[in-house]
């Protein structure tokens, strides 16, 4: 192949989106179930010291989706349905999670005293009056007792009943949407349905304003000013299966800076290690 050929092939894509494997979704979903419990637990204890209304939400979804993502790449699940639905999963699981364990500490704590009023009923049976407490017969009923009793908003302001409800659903809404924010640019990072892993990146480093050149006319790009000393970058998958992805970033001698990025096949892949084998030898 000519230095010429070598230049001007470029692959014209990224990689396709990650296929859709039931097998992937049918552990996907309960290892999102596991996971967003997990995160309910740590909330659950998190709100009885720090709670602040709107803000605490929206940070429970951002660590969810902070996780999730890293879940995403540690286990190697990439097919979009399949993440949504592990996010529907995750974040139910989340909201859900947190009121379930309250009520958890409401039924013990109910059950608690109310054996500490019957010791205290039949050690003093005429002073103890009224019936002991009684706890919830299940979450949906703790639920409606809480949306009675109310939910503190701001100062003096209570939200109570229907009110309380729609707070509880707002909240849910804020976490579904602040870990959507982070796992759906997560899903969209490139995969490799040949090797069934993530890219990442497999090289970078600096080069100077004459191999900045080449790499440019490599790459097919228009340079518009004198290039600079600039950065580079390789992404790949982890078998090496296709195409690679390169991003040059160089400063430009008018001022700015200017970035290129491309997908390139394995044969130009060889070819652009040729040109930057002379930097990292000056870098020796």
């Amino acid at each position: 192949m000519s230095e010429s050929q070598a230049e001007e092939k470029v692959a014209p894509g990224a990689p396709p989106r990650a296929q859709f494997r039931l097998a992937h979704l049918l552990w996907w979903l309960p290892l999102c179930l596991v996971h967003g419990t997990a995160v309910a637990w740590i909330a659950y204890g998190v709100q009885k010291n720090f709670a602040p209304l709107g803000l605490f939400p929206i940070l429970i979804g951002l660590g969810l989706g902070v996780t999730l993502a890293g879940l995403m790449r540690l286990v190697q699940v990439a097919n979009r349905t399949t993440i949504l639905l592990g996010l529907i999963v995750a974040c139910t699981a989340a909201v859900a999670g947190q009121h379930y364990f309250s009520y958890r500490e409401q039924r013990e704590t109910a059950i608690r005293q109310a054996a500490e009023f019957r010791i205290a009923a039949e050690a003093h049976p005429g002073l103890v009056q009224g019936s002991p407490p009684q706890p919830a017969s299940g979450l949906v009923e703790y639920l409606r007792w809480q949306a009675i009793r109310g939910r503190p908003i701001w100062g003096d302001v209570i939200a109570r009943r229907g009110m309380a409800w729609v707070s509880w659903a707002v909240d849910a809404c804020l976490v579904f949407a602040a870990a959507l924010a982070v796992v759906v640019p997560a899903s969209r990072q490139p995969f490799c349905n040949q090797c069934r892993t993530w890219f990442s990146t497999v090289r970078r480093g600096r080069f100077s304003a004459s191999a900045g050149e080449n790499l440019a006319a490599a790459l097919g790009s228009d340079v518009s000013g004198d290039i600079q000393e600039g950065t580079y970058r390789i992404v790949d998958c982890q078998g090496g299966c296709g195409i690679a992805g390169f991003e040059i970033c160089w400063e430009l001698a008018e001022g700015g800076s200017n970035v290129k990025r491309v997908w390139v096949s394995r044969e130009d892949r060889a070819k652009l290690d040729e040109l930057l084998a002379p930097v990292s030898q000056a870098k020796a």
